[in-house]
């Protein structure tokens, strides 16, 4: 199915959003609730433990459109995992998962 231009242009309005909001976070200090420090974060991207969080921002954008609130580092089941918070245009909070190695949406993590 082809999307309208109105629907197009508002997409990436959106993606512009959540990523500009997402570096913005980033550089006011909101980051990994578990992660130690953003060094212990730069490390593990470095060894290839875990995805950019840019590339993870990258991926919700297709699933989900919002103002992201805040952005969590998490080890869950022995995994790293990515938590994104959105706030959605009805209002509502929205919270993605992502397997922080592989980049794959983790819907079991969330709840309905």
């Amino acid at each position: 199915m082809y999307e309208t231009h109105k629907e197009y242009v508002m997409r990436n309005i959106a993606k512009q959003t959540l990523i500009a909001s997402c570096l913005t976070l980033l550089l006011a200090g909101v980051g990994p609730a578990q992660a130690d420090d953003h060094g212990e974060v730069r490390e593990l991207v470095r060894q290839g433990e875990i995805l950019p969080l840019q590339s993870i921002v990258e991926r919700a954008v297709g699933e989900q459109t919002g103002q992201l609130l805040e952005v969590e580092l998490e080890r869950e089941d022995d995994i790293w995992v990515y938590e994104l918070e959105l706030l959605r245009d009805d209002g509502r909070v929205y919270k993605l998962y992502y397997d922080a190695r592989t980049g794959e949406h983790l819907p079991e993590f969330e709840d309905d």
